[in-house]
């Protein structure tokens, strides 16, 4: 999916106990003003395999996660931007498994305006995170992640290079 624009809530909203499979995809410049860019899930399951998301931009991450089952394996996320939250995903109250992914901001077209955690936003959660990569993140708060609210996080024979964070 290429060059789609929603208001609210991502080009792809999955809600009501709905089970997702995204395999060998491809989602390049859509946008959205507020929440997930991409993917908005909520109440269910979504699994992610072998998907590249590139420069998403809009108000809120890639893929938002409320209340979710979720597993995003062998996946790519580059230069996707946000306003708001983090670029790439947002996780609140849910449970996220994470293997074999990138995230790279390499060609920001614009100067960083993420506010927590560049790469990831996790509230109220338990993530599971196995070798994975994070690279050139920045953000006002959290470099690549930003964890808060009794969150739960495994991280595993994953890379962290070049993050920053403004405060």
């Amino acid at each position: 999916a290429s060059g789609n624009y929603a208001e609210k809530r991502g080009g792809f909203l999955a809600m009501d106990d709905s089970n997702i499979e995204i395999i060998d995809s491809f989602f390049n410049e859509n946008s959205a003003d507020s929440f997930g860019n991409v993917i908005f899930a909520q109440l269910g399951s979504l699994q992610v395999k072998k998907t590249l998301f590139e420069e998403n931009t809009g108000g809120g991450a890639a893929i938002s996660l409320t209340k979710v089952i979720s597993s995003i394996k062998s996946s790519q996320f580059f230069d996707n931007e946000g306003t708001s939250s983090s670029v790439d995903l947002s996780v609140l109250h849910s449970t996220l498994s994470i293997e074999d992914s990138k995230f790279l901001r390499e060609n920001a077209k614009v100067e960083s305006k993420s506010i927590y955690g560049y790469f990831a936003s996790v509230s109220g959660s338990t993530v599971s995170i196995d070798s994975c990569s994070f690279i050139n993140g920045e953000a006002s708060q959290g470099g690549a992640l930003q964890l808060k609210d009794s969150s739960q996080v495994s991280i595993s024979e994953s890379s962290f290079i070049r993050n920053t964070a403004l405060i």
